[in-house]
């Protein structure tokens, strides 16, 4: 196709139904398919546009790639909100467990601190009962201080949780953490340890 020009040029015949110019001697126009003529159809006249804007080429023809970028951006736009959804999802639920998980790190760091006052701060008041004090805490611990851990295997309900460290103790030994957590008020305590 080409851009529409004045009927009459040589060697091209203007469609009446949609200004296409197309080569003289085609029985239907390239653009919109109707039958070509060199006389309008009975009340038609030249297409008014014609006369008052030259359309180019590539915009005339790009209703099949107006779908496709139809197509594209609604494609895109359904991922980019999924991506979103997905975002909004793993930013809550790292919100729920992040202080959760932030407790049981402070718990190991001052055990391989020998921050044991700040260890027993964090157990809960049943806890603390049955530990007594930091020094009741450092003398079951002591022998299993951690040098470094990751945690492994996180699972929480309500107002309960539980995580399992891969620990590496400062004696060389390679062993394990369980810790318990209950929410009280609105923090998250130890209401169980394990190093073995």
């Amino acid at each position: 196709m080409s851009n529409p020009s004045p009927p009459g040029q040589p060697g091209t015949v203007t469609c009446f139904n949609c200004g296409n110019v197309s080569a003289a001697g085609l029985p239907f126009c390239a653009h919109c398919g109707r039958p070509l003529s060199s006389t309008p159809y009975p009340g038609q006249q030249y297409p008014p546009s014609f006369s008052t804007i030259a359309v180019p080429a590539p915009l005339a023809k790009s209703g099949g790639r107006s779908a496709n970028r139809l197509i594209i951006g609604t494609i895109i736009g359904i991922g980019l909100v999924a991506l979103i959804g997905v975002g909004v999802l793993l930013a809550f639920v790292f919100g729920a467990i992040q202080p959760i998980m932030s407790t049981g790190d402070t718990f190991m760091s001052s055990l391989r601190d020998g921050d044991y006052s700040k260890a027993f701060s964090l157990l809960t008041p049943e806890l603390q009962k049955e530990v007594v004090n930091a020094q009741g805490l450092a003398e079951q611990l002591s022998p299993k201080q951690p040098a470094s851990w990751e945690s492994r295997n996180f699972k929480s309900a309500d107002y309960q949780a539980s995580a399992n460290y891969v620990v590496t103790f400062k004696n060389g030994e390679h062993g394990g953490a369980i810790l318990s957590f209950e929410k009280i008020g609105n923090d998250w305590k130890i209401s169980h340890f394990s190093l073995n």
